[in-house]
This record gives C-alpha cells, structure tokens and sequence, in this order.
C-alpha cells in the first residue's frame, strides 16, 4: 500500500493544487470519500480511492497541504530551467514587433516531416485543408508501416440520415475535397454524438492535437483550415515532453477503444 508521499508524488500538478486549496479551505478533508476526491481533483476512481487512503491515515488536514505545496514546490524548481526547451508557443496571425512566433502550418509541417512511426491529429473543423495535409500524406506514403489517425467533428445539422450513412457521407465529402490522395490514408474517426438524432443528446469532437510518436504533440486553437493556419490570431503550446505526449495519445487510444470515438 502506498503512503500519502508516494500518493502525493504521483498526482499531477492540477490535483496537487486543487488538494491543497480543497484541505486549506476545508472544502476537502481527511473525511472526504473518494468520489468526493475525484470529482475535486479531476482524478480517476482509483487514484481517489488511493489517496482517499492515504489521508486516512494523515493526522491533520494541513499537513497533507503543505506536503502537497511542498511536492509543487520542488517540481517547479526541478523544471523552471527546462520549461523553455520544453514547452514553445507557436502562433498565427498578425506579427507584432519584438515578439518572436513560429507559424502553427510550419510547425504542423515540421512534425509532419519528423515523425517516423505514428502520427495523431485532430480538428474541430477540415477545410480547404488540402495543402495542409500534403505533408501528413507525404508521411503514409513514405513507409508502409507508419500509422496516422485523424479524429475529425462530424454534425448532423438538420440532416434525418441514418448515423452510419451520415458519417460515410461525411467522410465521403472529407476524402474528395480535403484529402490531397495517394495510396494510403490515416484512419478517420468521428464522435457519434456528434450525429445523434436528438439535439440533447449531441456533443461536439472540439480538441485540436497533433501527437507524433508519442513524444512531441501541438496543442492549439488552430483547426485544419487554411485560415485557421495562417491568417486568424491563434494560439498553441507545442510540448516537447514524451510523458505529457504519450497522455494525450492514450486517452484518445482509449476514446477509440470504448466506442466513445467510431471509426468510419
């Protein structure tokens, strides 16, 4: 059984912080159950339900806060000097003077052409995306055993078409206008919900993600459109850290095998 320090070390940052303020504000306590801690903190069930342990066994609430300020404490200055080499914003959009940004269509470019084995991508909206994705078609192509996936947001509108023939259509429409061909195409998946028949029932696919062999991913307002890309202000952070990388792509590994994300 872990103790609350190795509990501790293992919460991110976020949960960290939320347990610190839950237990100084006495939103949160030794008594808390786990539900109540994973609601709180944003953490699953079993982390909860270990850490719901690990106060049991804590003497006072305050404690446990300052050991979890203390583990944030030493994270920081762990990391502060590599934050920039970590972690880069890039940018679309007007330029302003003094202020260096990369272009979110280079940066997307740039992936595309350093990874070798596994791309994600993923885009509340496709268009006129052709060219952008020239160089994610250039990746397929190179190498028979590389593996893309590209989750898009497919909506029904008022369309009454049942959901499979929806979703065929839409991606249909996908492959003919925005895909610019070859002999190899990612894997497209959708959100169902997005195409439910009834309007309360549906959700909207909003993330926008490139993950590229689980090491490097751009997270950014930016969809897959040409304006998007290069003209309307947008804002992304692109990680260089193969842990937080690897996250992103195993939670929509795990989108896709629960049936939550469908492939078409």
């Amino acid at each position: 059984m872990s103790g609350p320090a190795e509990v501790l070390a293992a919460l991110p940052a976020g949960a960290l912080r939320a347990l610190a303020h839950g237990l100084r504000s006495g939103n949160l306590s030794s008594a808390s159950s786990a539900a109540r801690l994973a609601d709180a903190l944003g953490v699953s069930a079993t982390t909860a339900d270990a850490l719901r342990t690990a106060l049991g066994a804590a003497t006072e609430s305050g404690a446990v806060a300052l050991a979890a300020e203390s583990v944030l404490a030493a994270r920081k200055d762990a990391s502060a000097h590599q934050l920039s080499t970590l972690v880069e914003p890039v940018l679309s959009g007007p330029t302003v003077a003094g202020v260096d940004m990369r272009d979110t269509a280079v940066v997307f470019s740039t992936l595309m052409r350093e990874a070798r084995h596994e791309v994600l991508v993923t885009s509340f909206v496709a268009g006129f995306a052709r060219e952008l994705l020239v160089p994610l078609a250039e990746f397929l192509e190179a190498d028979p055993s590389r593996r893309a996936i590209l989750v898009l947001n497919f909506q029904r509108g008022n369309d009454s078409t049942a959901e499979e023939d929806l979703a065929a259509r839409r991606a249909d429409e996908f492959w003919s206008k925005q895909w610019p061909g070859g002999s190899r195409r990612p894997m497209l998946c959708y959100d169902p919900r997005g195409l439910a028949e009834g309007k309360a029932a549906r959700a909207t696919m909003h993330a926008k993600v490139v993950v590229i062999d689980r090491r490097k991913a751009l997270v950014t307002s930016a969809n897959l459109t040409a304006r998007a890309q290069a003209e309307n202000i947008e804002l992304g952070l692109l990680v260089d850290h193969a842990p937080t990388s690897q996250r992103i792509a195993a939670y929509f590994d795990g989108l896709i095998a629960t049936g939550v994300l469908r492939r078409v």
